[in-house]
């Protein structure tokens, strides 16, 4: 992460950590997920943007999108892999996915 951001995070953990209630949380070893869950939104937006910036710019349908909708909506992705010869969804059903076909 570029230095300002982790800076960020970095500041926002030694404050949780400076309360007592929080002082549990030192010993204990956290996933990306969990450190993201953790950050107040306008951060989490931030890192996401920066640490999935290469698929970002893969996908021309986020080229016109404001960051925040961005990050919300790459916060919902889960890869999905499908055979050549696999429907992914036939015509005239109802969708309740949206899908972005990376090959």
């Amino acid at each position: 992460l570029p230095r300002p951001i982790a800076k960020q995070i970095r500041n926002y953990f030694e404050f949780r950590l400076s309360n007592s209630q929080f002082a549990c949380l030192i010993n204990q070893q956290y996933d990306a997920d969990e450190i993201l869950n953790e950050l107040g939104s306008s951060l989490r937006s931030e890192v996401l943007l920066f640490m999935e910036e290469e698929l970002i710019s893969k996908i021309p349908f986020f080229n016109d999108k404001v960051p925040q909708f961005v990050a919300d909506a790459i916060t919902m992705f889960q890869p999905m892999v499908f055979q050549e010869s696999d429907y992914i969804v036939r015509e005239g059903t109802q969708a309740d996915e949206m899908y972005f076909l990376v090959k």
